[in-house]
């Protein structure tokens, strides 16, 4: 469905000098178009010296709820309003400002929550930060960060008063210092100035940035600064800055009153919200000549003819910040038509792994079809962002391990946990634990000397993370004695360990034991000899479990049964004749498709692991994994384990 305003819409401003950079108005409005809200934001370029008549204008205008302003104008409006909320207090600025009923103008700010919210899409706020800029942005950043008990957060400004202010405000570990010559030992940086505005020039040089660090930037033109073109090619993860506009774009919708529910549904909201800076990113990072934009954005499916909605080409969503947006405000509006359609269409969102195969079976065998259901595989490099995708609508179901990211949205009532998958059990292969060779040769030769050393992971929070938490306290360990290098992506963690970036690898068999026969890393240990957990469970949206119930129970039915042949034919010796290799055939289709089926099967056959029969899940399990995850920081500590776990479609213990 979608619209355009009429004479009797709700009118927002969008105010700066300038404002034609600024992306929250697209966002907006093609949020309103695509649900047919009366509704719109109009940027409007305003020199600072008529702020205080536009907003003394503002409290007589009866069909305008208020206005969201960018630089040069939060700190001014600070003074303009007749009240301010803590937030606004805390970062000496106001970028929202609402309208009551009686013309009083109350100022909010919205900066540091939706910048929190899009890096906490990828698994967490990282906990080394530096911020370049203290003005209102930058501000407001930092108090949100520092509410996350940030181990290190750096200060640097222009106007070292400002920095050393806000450093008192915010105490410690808070800090004014200069400008660092190196960035080595932050693994968040951001550019909360105007520097980059335009394409020109950057804030630092990056000379020192860890590969695997956070680079964040809040200039919203061009959509890829120099400042982030640099860090990518670094190998760090970047977040541009529409992405703190657009994250916020729920919390303007609260505050103006345009449909402010908070329930689960969001596939809409990511088609509507996110359209302009995915075409934004895909447009400039092609003529700048980068890759396609693959960094912090799980989905490359547009939503053409998806979920009962025919998308035009200014639709298209690539969900990675509106995880972000969830984890604000859990869908904010219902969506009951984001369900599965007539047909049943659903999408499974999974990684390339053999563990991954039983729903690759239940396919291939009919299990789905025959519950009525026309499913769809959507391929993540890593397991956050399928949390993400559920959340967002992307996907409908996931397979992924108990992550940060995933307990994140459990909080905000975006998804649930309703089966087991993959559990690591004794006398079954499991998760190999990896020496590179380079560590290897140096004398790192077995489980008790990797203290101290790399380890590879995909993001903090990941599963990955977790596991070498496991080996540290079955060792006794302190987890900061290990040194932790997020790299995003399986196929990144496997290529920094066979370069010897990293001395320390956790990896599912079928790719391990062929590192290992190829000489490219040596196996000193499996994770079951050191606890046996709930690595990935089946995860769905809250609006399928309370809307789509049966579909939910279907779903599992035939999964389960994918499950039941996995183990049967691999791992109980069970398989009739013929049958291990159909099964094997069925599975490198999806986890080796550009491999030739021979140089695939044994690996695929060497590389089945335990997977949890009827989908049982260990919950006891799953809270304990939970605590580790509050104790960290990195979960919300008023997570309850019946936030995170539906119980009701499978056995639990």
């Amino acid at each position: 469905m979608t619209s355009t305003p009429t004479a009797a819409a709700s009118v927002a401003f969008m105010l700066g000098h300038p404002v034609a950079h600024t992306a929250m108005p697209a966002g907006v409005n093609a949020w309103a178009s695509e649900t047919g809200t009366d509704a719109m934001m109009a940027p409007l370029d305003l020199p600072p010296e008529a702020l205080a008549g536009f907003l003394q204008a503002l409290r007589g205008m009866a069909n305008c709820p208020g206005c969201v302003l960018t630089a040069p104008h939060k700190q001014a409006a600070l003074t303009l309003v007749d009240r301010a909320s803590a937030a606004a207090e805390a970062a000496g600025g106001v970028n929202v400002i609402t309208r009551t009923a009686t013309g009083e103008l109350v100022g909010d700010n919205t900066d540091g929550a939706g910048f929190v919210a899009a890096l906490e899409a990828a698994g967490g706020v990282p906990r080394n930060v530096l911020i370049f800029g203290c003005g209102g942005a930058g501000a407001s950043i930092a108090t949100a960060i520092a509410a996350r008990a940030p181990v290190r957060l750096d200060l640097v400004e222009a106007d070292p008063d400002r920095s050393a202010a806000l450093a008192a405000r915010l105490g410690a570990p808070a800090q004014a210092i200069a400008a660092p010559a190196s960035l080595e030992g932050y693994d968040l940086i951001v550019n909360a100035t105007a520097v980059g505005l335009n394409g020109e020039g950057m804030i630092h040089d990056l000379d020192g940035l860890s590969p695997g660090a956070v680079v964040a930037d809040v200039v919203t033109k061009p959509a890829v600064t120099p400042f982030l073109k640099a860090a990518e090619a670094k190998g760090a993860r970047i977040q541009p800055g529409a992405a703190m506009a657009l994250a916020q774009i729920p919390l303007v919708r609260q505050a103006f009153g345009w449909g402010n529910s908070i329930a689960p549904g969001y596939g809409m909201v990511a088609r509507s919200c996110f359209s302009i800076l995915r075409n934004w990113v895909r447009v400039l990072r092609h003529a700048a000549g980068l890759p396609p934009w693959t960094v912090r954005m799980p989905s490359d499916r547009a939503f053409e003819g998806r979920k009962g909605g025919s998308m035009s080409i200014t639709k298209m969503t690539r969900r990675a910040w509106l995880a972000g947006v969830s984890a604000i405000a859990a869908g904010t509006m219902t969506l009951a038509a984001g369900a599965a359609t007539a047909n049943d269409k659903v999408t499974l969102g999974a990684l390339r792994f053999t563990s991954h195969g039983a729903g690759f079976v239940a396919f291939e065998k009919g299990y789905f079809e025959a519950e009525g259901l026309d499913v769809e595989f959507e391929f993540f490099q890593a397991a956050q962002p399928i949390a993400v995708a559920t959340a967002s609508g992307d996907v409908d179901f996931g397979i992924t391990g108990v992550t940060g990211g995933l307990m994140n949205l459990a909080e905000k009532g975006a998804l649930r946990i309703v089966g087991g998958v993959l559990h690591e059990k004794a006398g079954y292969d499991g998760m190999m634990i990896m020496a590179s060779n380079q560590a290897y040769d140096a004398g790192m030769t077995t489980v008790d000397d990797i203290k101290g050393h790399s380890v590879a992971m995909t993001q903090v929070g990941s599963t990955f993370h977790y596991m070498t938490n496991l080996i540290a306290d079955a060792k006794g360990w302190d987890m900061g004695e290990m040194k932790m290098v997020p790299l995003q992506k399986v196929g990144a963690m496997v290529a920094a360990f066979k370069s010897g970036q990293t001395d320390v690898m956790i990896m599912v068999p079928h790719i391990a034991k062929a590192l290992t026969e190829a000489g490219a890393g040596h196996e000193i240990g499996w994770l079951n000899e050191y606890a046996e957990y709930q690595i990935s469970t089946m995860i769905t949206s809250v609006d399928n479990i309370e809307n789509n119930r049966d579909m939910v129970e279907r779903f599992v039915r035939a999964y389960s049964k994918g499950i039941a042949d996995m183990n049967r034919v691999f791992l109980d010796g069970e398989a009739e004749e013929g049958e291990l290799e159909e099964l094997t055939q069925m599975i490198a289709k999806y986890v080796a498709p550009d491999q030739p089926y021979e140089k695939a099967a044994p690996s695929i056959q060497a590389g089945a692991m335990y997977l949890n029969p009827d989908m049982a899940l260990n919950k006891t399990d799953v809270a304990a994994q939970m605590q580790w995850f509050k104790d960290e920081g990195l979960v919300d500590s008023d997570l309850t384990v019946d936030q995170l776990v539906d119980g009701s479609f499978v056995e639990t213990f």
